[in-house]
């Protein structure tokens, strides 16, 4: 019967397109990553047989490496690489032996205080426990940082399912996993929860980890603090002491940038020091440490151990795995006996000699066409299948490779397989395989046209694929006629086609039989689909073809489990899954609410206690809404009346409804189910109670087992030596202490094989997004005032670091602001942003005026769900049933009534889609405050890129895109370091042979508190459209000065001229040569995906070099250089409307930059500033000075002026040295903490230095200036009416500058306030000071400029009135005239240090022959 007659007796044709085949959609790039697709059986556990893979991704750019470690293994002698890590992967499993005399060594004397207390004995443990176990609770401890554990008591009937351990002292020294004793310490019901309690630790039971070891060896990163201390990555112990003897004694204080590594002397026991290595923060993220731990006594915080070991990577496919490979214990080469033993059974097999087993009298299965389905790529093939057709009955064989014909128990290889327990799969290179490659890609594969020895198992079915017959197990030899694809068998299944018509026919029946089966096994929840994706990002399209294989591995596993069960009920190796914890399933419920009808219709899942799961349990009165993303709403609600007809089209909606991690709430509740679920293990029948003990929940079967991989799994080798028994009417195999044994060591080596593919699939990931940023359609997950935190479906795997947004980087003008609503379960975050959002063609066209509140514009709403479309859940579970049922045609009125029932949520009333600076209509303003409102379920789009954490490559947020204007580039507010400069290598030293090296050491960390300060610098600024013309590693772009001077851009900022020469500037070609600032371009590269918001960015930073002004052009020419870590220019950007942030340095920085860089020893070797950084001898004052100082009092009496109760305190000793120390040197240091009379000693110097100006200017006519400058304005502000009150008529003229921020605060330029309120809040002039402040002097009555100034700010004060250029300049140079002039009236300056080194100050004539006089918070520079 052919396949087409055999579907007719069952169906119409449609019925093999209907909703239950599962066909997948064209998921966008920007939804699919490196995921490794699963099924909602293995919501927490990899039991399908199908998802080994050796397949290298296609997006790196490197030849794949098929290693073969069994030819490395022979020649390991000949490559000491592979040696040493052999030795070192031993070492992580064995530790050190250390002699008890070199441990003395690290132990401190008695007389310190102990931190930990005695722990308790195991003994008085158990007592404690025994006579109060409400009180005092077994548990196993979970070291979570420093300072938290988190203890789960080991009964899981226990009401409390978390005891929290806060303090590192109440931790004791226990370590992660230990089963420990925890005295509970808080009273009942005023914790968080009755499930939540706080408790100490007592002492330990039981070590679980490094049980029989001393001094283990740990996997760490240093500190980002202290480099004196690691971190181990497994969390065993919380941070180890590093010895650091030899750095103190070479160093002294400066070592946080030495570590000391250690070499062990094996004969003698102990450690030798060996060098000393320099950190830099690049080391630092590229490198792991190998820490020895050495002691851990009652009187240190943490364990004291030293660094014998580092693991370098350079962020390649290499370097990478070799640290995951040595991170996870895992063996690459084999042992010499395990390669003599496969060499002898190679060598057997060519001979034709027998292995043991007389495979004679095996039956060959010759009848029927055999065949594998694997991943392309596959090598170690271990199972095939076969099917026969007649009278309405099905045959179908499922063939084992029989690899206990091989590895006999007890041997030799039997031995290291049960060490190794599993195959490790990359995914990145070759398969670190459980057997040695002659065996698990040759001789145990089932290759084509190679006899295997098998174990097979027949099912015999009728069309309903139910079985008619027991199944059967036979020792058999098959010989596989053809390795296929899951592509190719997806491709069969689809169109029905093949070059081989009998095995096309084969799959036919296989599919349509597994396709009952799943229907029968899972009822509804067969229509739930995962996201599918390849390793490079392209859609997997092979649903149908894994299924077809899972269903059938299932079915073997389950008929072996229960055939063993039968008839060695205490020895099989059960696979056994738990229920979710029963109050974290309440609380979920209780978050979810109705979602949960859909998330758990489509999982099949009911949980005791509540109803079956259904659509129609969704009240049609429900007021509840749920998102879909607009593009997947694009394609369901298409306009196109035939569109709905066509196949493709039908199956895609299908496909797109049934995937919940597509949709944001069924998504974020699907993941929140799945982190509820239990792991899933292995446990010895024998010691199962019953058979809700032993079920595994996600499968829900008893009994199950693992037979269907021998070749990568030990307990499938195990299962096959029971069969083997069971076939043979032999005892068993094996003794249930062994069994037991041996599951508890593959739990154990199946965490580290999770945690290792996991991290394999990061680091994969990580390749691709290194060369090639993606921007990902995220679901917001939580958010709070720190951080938000992101569900990003097609990522599979996630890392805190790659799946949390610091509220910090985005960096709010404001705290953010929590609303709470008591019917959302959720709290909803406002985060509010001012900014200066421009575009480089004059206006903007899709912005609204803001609203206006009487004179006070309020922040504009951005729209928080505009990537996504709300409807009515009702309605959407209304379209799921259409959908199961498959009316297909009902969805054309389904999806009409929902067009209109789309609402807009609360957080989207009176919201716009953009915001910008400009407007339509060409008008500029200040800035634009602009704010959103974050909650649970809302889609986000954030691109990510790839940097090195741990030694590895892994994925962080690059992007934030809210808008096409606003974008935050997360990457320079989280490393601006990193992004626009470079970390200093070189610490501070006491003294510097020459200004060279002091620039070098300096320098650099000017730079790096430049970068830091910038990026939150509230004049950055943005500009959209930015043509840029690249040329290797520059760019360049141009702006007119009239479109800079209307938005009060100042990229001409030169310490080189002043104000006063500002016309002249103008006259002539200027080049400003110097970095003013960083910059940020983005450009959005072309996407040809449905959602072009998703279009990924082109990221790069640099830093401006100079800065070119022409005025006959009326244009500046701006050029900057790329950092060294900025990707390479892709082609298409050039000449391209970009978008630039600039990044400004403050004046301050920029000033401090120049003087650093201005030190010249040829030029300048006799000057007092050279001198100072070198910390060379003081040049003297001349005879003269020390004449005059020798007539001054150094006490100031203002007895005569002043009250005694505000009179000057006299000086004590200290202070009356200070003082003459000051007067009669160029240059002193007053130092002391506050409160010790630095103030009125700087009032006192302030009088005394301006009285010895009065004497000079009596003998030479010169004018001369004391300036006093302090750290902040209420500092120098505070000295200011200090000086005034205390020294009374005796007072020097004082003249109080403020700076540009604070004058335009009073006397306001429309346009130049760019501060935010909170930068402002403390940010104004002394009201008490006005009769000294420059600014008010300038415009007092009589005062030469005074009538022109007023003029001007009557003329400007009015909001919106912009001065043109012209006029801004007039302003300007009047401004620097006026106070010029007023100076000329002043004897003592007094500002803060940024104003002290403004243009005005540095280019006045007035600057020369004055005392300068600087106030820090502790010390004074005179």
């Amino acid at each position: 019967m052919n396949v087409s007659k055999m579907i007719s007796e069952r169906s119409k044709e449609t019925q093999i397109k209907q909703a239950v085949l599962s066909v997948p959609v064209e998921i966008p790039d920007n939804l699919c990553s490196c995921a490794v697709t699963q099924t909602p059986e293995e919501w927490s556990d990899s039991d399908q047989d199908i998802t080994k893979s050796d397949v290298s991704i296609e997006d790196i750019q490197e030849r794949p490496c098929i290693e073969n470690f069994y030819e490395r293994s022979l020649h390991c002698a000949d490559q000491s690489r592979v040696m040493d890590d052999i030795d070192l992967i031993k070492l992580l499993s064995s530790g050190l032996q250390l002699s008890p005399r070199f441990i003395d060594k690290f132990r401190k004397r008695r007389n310190h205080r102990k931190y930990y207390e005695n722990e308790l004995n195991a003994l008085e443990l158990e007592k404690r426990v025994n006579l109060n176990g409400m009180k005092y609770k077994k548990c196993k401890i979970k070291i979570q940082s420093a300072h938290i554990a988190n203890c789960t008591p080991l009964d899981t009937t226990d009401p409390i399912k978390t005891i929290i351990i806060s303090g590192r002292a109440k931790a004791g020294q226990a370590r992660t996993d230990d089963e420990v004793v925890v005295e509970l310490i808080d009273e009942k019901g005023q914790s968080a929860s009755e499930t939540r309690r706080y408790g100490k630790v007592l002492g330990t039971l039981k070590r679980c980890r490094n049980e029989n070891v001393d001094h283990p060896l740990f996997l760490c990163t240093l500190d980002p603090n202290e480099s004196h201390l690691a971190i181990p990555l497994c969390k065993t112990v919380p941070k180890i002491h590093l010895v650091t003897n030899q750095v103190k004694k070479r160093y002294g204080n400066k070592k946080q940038f030495k570590v000391e590594k250690y070499r062990y002397d094996k004969e003698r026991q102990e450690l030798k020091f060996d060098k000393i290595t320099d950190i830099t923060p690049e080391t630092k993220r590229n490198t792991l440490y190998i820490v020895a731990f050495i002691t851990w006594n009652q009187y240190d915080v943490y364990p004291c151990g030293a660094v014998i070991d580092l693991l370098a990577s350079g962020g390649d496919i290499d370097s990478s795995l070799r640290i995951l490979d040595i991170q996870h214990n895992v063996q690459t080469t084999y042992l010499p006996e395990t390669v003599e033993e496969t060499k002898t059974i190679i060598d057997k097999d060519s001979t034709g000699e027998s292995l043991g087993d007389d495979l004679s009298h095996r039956r060959h299965i010759n009848e029927v066409k055999v065949f594998t389905i694997d991943p392309p790529g596959s090598h170690d093939l271990d199972d095939a299948l076969s099917i026969e057709y007649s009278d309405d009955m099905y045959k179908v064989g499922v063939h084992i490779a029989d690899v206990s014909v091989y590895v006999t128990k007890g041997s030799r290889i039997d031995a290291e397989v049960q060490r190794r327990t599993t195959s490790f799969y990359p995914g990145l290179r070759s398969a670190r395989h459980m057997l040695p490659e002659p065996l698990s890609i040759d001789l145990c594969s089932l290759l084509p046209e190679k006899k295997r020895p098998c174990l097979s198992v027949f099912f015999k079915f009728n069309k309903e694929a139910k079985l008619i017959e027991k199944p059967t197990v036979l020792k058999t030899i098959v010989c596989s006629s053809k390795q296929m694809t899951y592509q190719d068998v997806q491709e069969i299944i689809e169109s029905g086609k093949s070059d081989d018509e009998e095995i096309a026919q084969a799959i036919q029946y296989l599919f349509l039989l597994a396709r009952q089966m799943r229907k029968q096994r899972l009822n509804d929840s067969m229509f739930f689909l995962p996201i599918e994706c390849k390793s490079n990002g392209n859609v997997g399209r092979e649903s149908e073809a894994h299924f077809l294989v899972e269903e059938f591995m299932i079915l073997t596993n389950k008929t072996i489990s229960e055939l063993l069960m039968t008839r060695f009920p205490n020895v099989v190796p059960l696979r056994r899954q738990g229920e979710p914890n029963n109050e974290e399933i309440k609380q979920w419920l209780n978050n979810e609410k109705e979602i949960v009808d859909i998330v758990l219709a489509l999982q099949g899942k009911r949980i005791a206690g509540n109803k079956v799961p259904s659509f129609r349990s969704v009240s049609t009165c429900s007021r509840k809404f749920l998102t879909v993303q607009d593009w997947i709403w694009r394609v369901l609600t298409s306009e196109d009346d035939n569109e709905l007809d066509t196949l493709s089209l039908q199956q895609n909606v299908q496909r797109y409804m049934r995937t919940d991690e597509i949709h944001p709430l069924q998504c974020l509740a699907y993941h929140g189910w799945i982190s509820h679920q239990e792991s899933a293990e292995y446990v010895c029948s024998g010691v199962v109670a019953n058979p809700e003990n032993g079920r595994h929940f996600n499968l829900d079967i008893y009994p199950y087992t693992h037979f269907t991989s021998p070749i990568r799994r030990y307990s499938d080798l195990i299962a096959h030596r029971l069969v083997h028994s069971m076939i043979e009417g032999k005892d068993s195999a094996y003794q249930q202490t062994e069994i037991k044994e041996l599951c508890v060591h593959i739990n154990t080596v199946q965490q580290r094989q999770k945690a290792y593919e996991k991290n394999c699939e990061i680091l994969k990931l990580s390749l691709r997004l290194k060369t090639k940023p993606i921007m990902f359609n995220c679901f917001i997950d939580d958010v709070s005032d720190s951080s938000i935190s992101l569900c990003i479906p097609s990522m599979k795997f996630k890392t805190e670091h790659s799946n949390t947004i610091a509220v910090r980087l985005l960096d709010p003008n404001k705290n953010p602001k929590i609303i709470k609503d008591v019917k959302f379960p959720y709290d909803l975050v406002r985060l509010e942003w001012r900014k200066r959002l421009y575009d480089a063609r004059g206006y903007s066209s899709c912005i609204a005026q803001p609203k206006t509140q009487g004179e006070t514009k309020e922040a504009q709403r951005i729209d928080p769900n505009r990537h996504g479309v709300s409807i009515p859940l009702s309605r959407w579970a209304q379209a799921l049933q259409s959908v199961l049922e498959n009316k297909m045609h009902d969805l054309k009125s389904v999806f009409a009534n929902i067009a209109q029932d789309v609402v807009k949520l609360p957080t989207s009333v009176d919201t716009v889609r953009d915001v910008s600076t400009e407007t339509h209509d060409g008008i500029v303003q200040p800035f634009t405050s602009f704010s959103i409102t974050l909650t649970h379920g809302q889609i986000v789009k954030v691109q990510m890129a790839a940097d090195m954490q741990n030694g590895i490559l892994s994925p962080y947020p690059q992007l934030l895109f809210i808008t096409e204007n606003v974008q935050f580039c997360l990457q320079h507010m989280k490393d601006p370091i990193e992004c626009l400069t470079q970390y200093a290598a070189n610490s501070t030293s006491p003294k510097y042979s020459s200004i060279k090296e002091y620039n070098a050491i300096w320098l650099p960390l000017m730079q790096m508190e430049s970068a830091m300060t910038s990026v939150r610098n509230e004049k950055n600024f943005t500009i959209h459209n930015v043509p840029i013309k690249f040329k290797y590693r520059t760019g360049q772009f141009r702006l007119s000065i009239p479109f800079c001077h209307k938005r009060n851009i100042d990229l001409t900022k030169s310490d080189n001229h002043s104000e006063s020469n500002e016309e002249q500037c103008e006259d002539s070609e200027v080049d400003i040569q110097g970095a003013n600032g960083w910059i940020c371009v983005r450009h959005k590269l072309p996407h040809l995906g449905d959602d072009n918001d998703s279009a990924a960015f082109w990221v790069a930073h640099g830093e401006i070099a100079s800065v070119n002004r022409n005025k006959d052009k009326q244009r500046l020419t701006i050029t900057f250089e790329f950092h060294p870590m900025s990707p390479p220019v892709p082609r298409i950007v050039d000449r391209q409307p970009s978008t630039i942030e600039l990044l400004i340095k403050t004046d301050f920085h920029r000033r401090m930059e120049r003087c650093l860089k201005s030190l010249d020893t040829e030029k300048r070797e006799d000057e007092l500033a050279l001198k100072i950084a070198r910390f060379l001898k003081m040049p003297q004052l001349d005879e003269d000075c020390l004449k005059v100082v020798a007539t001054v009092n150094l006490e100031v009496d203002t007895t005569d002026c002043q009250p005694i109760a505000r009179m000057l305190p006299r000086n004590n000793t200290n202070q009356k040295h200070a003082i003459k120390k000051a007067l009669t040197s160029t240059f002193s240091l007053i130092h002391g903490p506050p409160g010790t009379g630095k103030s009125y000693t700087g009032i006192k110097l302030l009088y005394l230095f301006s009285e010895i100006n009065k004497v000079h200017e009596r003998r030479d006519g010169k004018k001369r200036h004391v300036i006093f400058c302090g750290p902040s304005n209420k500092s120098v502000d505070l000295v200011a009416r200090l000086s005034k009150e205390r020294l009374g008529s005796k007072c020097p003229k004082l003249v109080r500058i403020y700076g540009e921020t604070i004058e335009n605060i009073d006397f306001p330029i429309s346009g130049r306030i760019l501060l935010s309120e909170k930068s402002l809040k403390d940010t104004k002039s002394d009201e008490n000071l006005r009769d000294i402040s420059m600014h008010y002097l300038i415009r007092q009555d009589g005062k030469r400029y005074a009538s022109d100034l007023k003029a001007f700010d009557q003329k400007y004060k009015r909001k919106g009135n912009t001065l043109t250029l012209e006029e801004f300049n007039e302003y300007k140079s009047l401004r620097y005239k006026a106070r010029e002039e007023e100076l000329k009236q002043h004897e003592v300056i007094l500002c803060t240090t940024a104003v002290a080194t403004s243009r005005f100050l540095h280019d006045c004539k007035f600057n020369r022959n004055t005392y300068v006089i600087i106030s820090t918070e502790q010390r004074m520079f005179v």
